[in-house]
């Protein structure tokens, strides 16, 4: 009997068997509804415990994430406290930054002549780049902080049709470098466009006698003024209107000031200081001693 040889294998037939594929690990679907549920749950109650709050409840929470801040970028408890406080002065407006090392000390100039008689008042515009200055010559002149040179005359005018008749005692530039005013013996207050130099008309008259003290009230076109008939008037330049006087002194109404709210403060030959609210019309008073 005649046996067949024995059949060889192939060499695929050798190979090792693949491996088993490694499960994958799937989560559960359930489980990762209940996490976002869970995740979603812890939201909505914030949002609820920030809705129930109280407005003292949230201030408080609020300085309490503020101060957390601060104390993470703080390195001291001293930090914490310098940061607090120059935080609060800026909110206050009543920041102040050393600037005294920075500044130069600025050498002295030949005097800057224009006028013919005796200068009486002078204004700054905010960009300091140019200065007004009136006089007894009836004339007010621009000057160029720069080159310190006069760049502009606006004469007076014997007839007080086109400039001031007589003295120049106080002029005042509105905080956006838009507007001067001037008033002086003649009793009008007169407005000028300092782009192009020339008056806006009509001049604005109300008062008796000699106008003495001018100022605009910061971040508008609104004037205050002030006379030898001891009233305190306000006006609107932007209609060349009047607005409100206000009485209280008992003598001439001699210099001042403003600046962002409807409150001037005026001083006067009766040796007072006086607030003037034109909110609501009062005039408290302070006697300088």
């Amino acid at each position: 009997i005649m046996r067949r040889p024995a059949k060889r294998l192939r060499p695929e037939s050798r190979r090792k068997p693949a491996a088993a594929p490694r499960p994958v690990e799937i989560m559960d679907e359930a489980l990762i509804s209940e996490s976002s549920d869970d995740e979603n749950e812890e939201v909505e109650e914030v949002e609820e415990e920030e809705e129930r709050e109280t407005a003292d409840q949230k201030r408080l929470r609020l300085a309490r994430e503020y101060l957390g801040r601060v104390e993470q970028d703080a390195e001291d408890d001293d930090d914490v406290d310098a940061t607090l406080q120059a935080e609060s002065l800026r909110l206050a407006g009543k920041s102040y930054a050393k600037i005294a090392g920075r500044l130069s000390v600025c050498e002295p100039t030949d005097p800057m002549k224009g006028h013919r008689l005796s200068v009486t008042c002078v204004a700054l515009t905010n960009d300091e780049s140019s200065a007004f200055s009136g006089s007894k010559d009836s004339c007010i002149v621009r000057w160029d902080c720069e080159t310190q040179k006069a760049v502009h005359k606006m004469k007076g005018d014997k007839n007080g049709k086109a400039g001031h008749k007589g003295h120049v005692l106080a002029v005042a530039v509105s905080s956006d470098d838009r507007l001067l005013a001037s008033g002086g013996h003649d009793k009008a207050i007169r407005v000028w466009d300092i782009r192009t130099n020339q008056e806006i008309t009509p001049s604005l008259r109300g008062h008796r006698d000699v106008v003495h003290a001018l100022g605009f009230q910061i971040g508008t076109h609104t004037l205050y003024s002030g006379s030898s008939d001891r009233v305190v008037k306000a006006w609107n330049c932007d209609d060349m209107g009047y607005k409100e006087s206000v009485f209280g002194h008992s003598s001439h109404v001699l210099g001042l000031d403003c600046l962002r709210r409807e409150r001037p403060v005026t001083v006067s030959a009766d040796g007072t200081l006086r607030a003037v609210s034109y909110t609501h019309l009062t005039l408290p008073t302070k006697r300088i001693v």
